[in-house]
Formats: structure tokens, sequence, C-alpha cells
């Protein structure tokens, strides 16, 4: 019962927002998943570069003889959004809890810098990207970590302003897509009301072509080809029916005029065989022209 409510017009206007709301959320997040990536790589490059320079830094002093588990903090210029850097010597026994307590970062992370060379960590907030180096044979890990202002704050922005164009977007494509599926239905609902009108009393009108509707016009060619047989039928049938009248007349007028004839006064048997006999071969005659007009008929229907 629902479907019969529901019109082609507002389907296509439904289906026409459903696809460009597809297309603006796919492209809304491409675009915001694109920057958080490039946020959080370039944020990595340069916390990779501020490692560099501490261990740079460090090979450059004479003496860099760390106890173990000492952490050496703001060796350098603060230069990223509250940025804390860590250089110390990797304990002899690998154990980096005491270390991972003091400074809240993960073992994990520090077994893996040991392991790779290198590694990143973050806790969404702050980034940390730490290197290991050697310095007079012995083996030390140098930490670079800042706050990604980035990410925090203007991935946020970036947010909010993803969420308005969305809504303005969903706003203006159900504009459209009610202008465009009613632009698109407006010669087909012109044409519909055109053919209510037609009728059997004005069987002459016909359809107008649509401009830069070829599709269309294809449908108002054929139904007015239609129009044109349907008109043809029509005046057969009316001219048919004028030729039977007349044909029927002339046998029937006679059969009645001898029948009259023959009632009006007494007659003899003779005469009333003489009467019947007209009667008899003018009923044939009309036997015969009702056969012919039924077979003319059935010729024309074929046609």
């Amino acid at each position: 019962m629902f479907n019969k409510v529901i019109t082609n017009q507002t389907k296509t206007m439904v289906l026409l927002m459903l696809v460009f709301t597809a297309i603006i959320l796919l492209f809304s997040g491409l675009v915001y998943f694109s920057i958080v990536n490039f946020s959080h790589q370039r944020f990595y490059e340069l916390l990779k570069i501020r490692t560099t320079t501490i261990i740079q830094v460090e090979k450059s002093k004479d003496n860099l003889d760390l106890p173990e588990n000492y952490i050496l903090n703001g060796l350098n210029d603060e230069e990223l959004p509250m940025e804390r850097d860590y250089v110390f010597a990797v304990p002899t026994d690998s154990n980096f809890n005491k270390i991972s307590q003091e400074i809240h970062i993960p073992g994990s992370f520090f077994r893996n810098i040991v392991k790779k060379g290198e590694a990143n960590y973050n806790d969404k907030e702050f980034y940390y990207i730490g290197q290991t180096f050697r310095h007079d044979n012995k083996s030390y890990i140098a930490i670079a970590s800042a706050k990604n202002h980035y990410v925090v704050y203007y991935l946020g922005f970036l947010k909010r302003t993803l969420i308005t164009c969305i809504v303005l977007s969903l706003f203006f494509s159900m504009i459209f897509s009610f202008y465009l599926s009613k632009t698109l239905f407006k010669p087909i609902l012109k044409i519909t009301g055109k053919v209510k009108d037609i009728s059997s009393e004005n069987l002459h009108l016909r359809l107008e072509p649509q401009p830069d509707n070829k599709e269309l016009n294809e449908l108002v060619e054929t139904f007015n080809d239609m129009l044109n047989r349907i008109e043809t039928s029509f005046e057969t049938q009316n001219h048919l029916i004028g030729n039977v009248s007349h044909e029927l007349r002339t046998p029937l007028t006679s059969i009645m005029g001898e029948a009259d004839v023959a009632l009006s006064i007494s007659r003899t048997n003779s005469e009333y065989k003489e009467t019947l006999g007209i009667i008899l071969d003018e009923a044939e005659k009309l036997d015969k022209k009702d056969q012919s007009i039924a077979d003319d008929c059935a010729n024309r229907i074929r046609r």
C-alpha cells in the first residue's frame, strides 16, 4: 500500500539524495583521513629531525658517561609545542620498567627502539620517536617528544568544518534533487495531462514533441501514430455504419411495403405467394448484404 502511494518522482529524488550523500561522505572522509595521516607523518618527521639533533649534540660531548636509568631532560631549547627530550643509557639487563614508569611510556616502545634502531609511539596528544646510537662503545637511546597541536586543535577545527560542509551539502543536494527530479518528470506530466484531454470527440489532437528529449520524442511519435490509426478506424467505422444503414434501408423498405400491401385487403393465394416471393427475395438480398458487410468489417480490422 505504501509503495503505491510513493510516486516515481519521489523515488528519483530520494535516490539522487542518497547518491549525493554517499559521494559527499566518501570524499569528506577521504579528505579528513588523508590530512590526519599527513599530519602524523609530518610531525614524526619533525621529531626525527629533533632526535637526530639530540644525538649529534650528545656525540659532540667529550664524555657521555651516563649511569643506567638516568634520564636527561631539556637538552635542547624547546622548538616544538611542549617538547620533552630524553637521553639515557640502555640498561645492561634490558629492563626498561623503571624508565617506563618515570616517563610514562610503555616498555614495548623502548624494546622496539633497541630491536629496530628506531621506533615511534603516540598517546593521542604526545608523539614520541626514539633512536639508538653508540658513543664510546656504549649504547644509548635518544627520544624526542612533543604535543601535536595540529592534531589536537587544527584537526578538530577541520572536523567541525567538514561536518558543517556536509550538512550544507546535504541541504543543497536535497534542493537540487527536488529540482532535478521535477525537471525530469515535468515533460512526462505535461504529456500525461495532454493524453487525458484526448477522447473520441477530439481524436484530431496530437502530442507535441519535447525539445532536446530524443527518448521522450520517440514515445510521443509512437503515441501519435497510434492516434492516427485510431482516428482512421473511427472514421472508417462511421463511414461503414452510414453505408450499412443505407444498404439495409432499401430491402427493409421493400419488405415492409410488400407486407403492408398484402395485409391491406384480402387477396388470392397466388397474390399472397407472389408477395411472399418478393419478401423472400428481398430477405435473401438482405442476407447477402449482411454477409458482405461482415466480410468487409473483418478485412478492415485485419488491416
